[in-house]
């Protein structure tokens, strides 16, 4: 860290944790402590996908399950930022089978956006790429977490776009003004999330998207 920034002063210094990127518990114990130049540009940076949780939880318990799993998430990562001396994260790894087959993965992405939008969290979804000319020893492998289609021709799911785009607005800022209510459906079933966004701008306006049940977006 002290190598970057004696590199660069202007850029960030972004740190992992541990188990894929899951676990950022060590720093209860032990704060990382590089200097004050260093620490003022510190960023965690965490991982969530959805590989090892059970499907049937997800669809059959979904509300349950996406505050049970936001929990976890706040609780092993996420806590760094209501620490004493705060410090930013951000979600730099997620993403689910842009295909749609998964509806355990489809609700899970859902209970994602509505953290980002609840805890104003920057992140980066994996991935671009819709297919590589070589991975693990396969030529032409698909990659079905892929915003664009196998050939780069288009994009594979534009319901993601949708699923995303409250979250690529600015949600809040420095001066309070309104509070907006956005509803975030799944289908006609159980799961809804409902995210309350402060919108601080004085300068300009934006609008929460409520999306009423029965939306099409996976």
């Amino acid at each position: 860290a002290t190598a970057v920034h004696l590199e660069n002063v202007d850029v960030l210094v972004i740190v992992s944790g541990l188990s894929f990127e899951t676990d950022l518990t060590f720093l209860r114990q032990r704060k990382l402590n590089f200097g004050v130049n260093v620490n003022n540009k510190l960023v965690y940076e965490a991982h969530w996908y959805a590989f090892a949780d059970p499907p049937e939880k997800w669809i059959f318990s979904t509300n349950e399950f996406c505050a049970e799993i936001t929990e976890w998430f706040m609780s092993q990562t996420g806590y760094v930022i209501y620490e004493r001396s705060p410090t930013p994260i951000f979600l730099s790894e997620f993403g689910k089978d842009q295909n749609g087959a998964s509806e355990a993965e489809n609700r899970y992405f859902i209970c994602v956006m509505a953290l980002l939008a609840d805890k104003d969290l920057e992140w980066a979804l994996w991935a671009m790429q819709g297919s590589y000319y070589l991975r693990e020893g396969q030529v032409e492998w698909e990659e079905p977490y892929g915003m664009y289609s196998f050939a780069w021709d288009k994009i594979r799911n534009s319901s993601i776009l949708q699923l995303m785009e409250l979250n690529q607005q600015m949600i809040q800022g420095i001066c309070y003004e309104t509070i907006c209510t956005c509803l975030l459906f799944v289908d006609e079933t159980d799961f809804v999330c409902n995210i309350q966004i402060l919108r601080r701008s004085m300068h300009h306006t934006t609008q929460c998207t409520i999306h009423k049940q029965g939306d099409a977006f996976l």
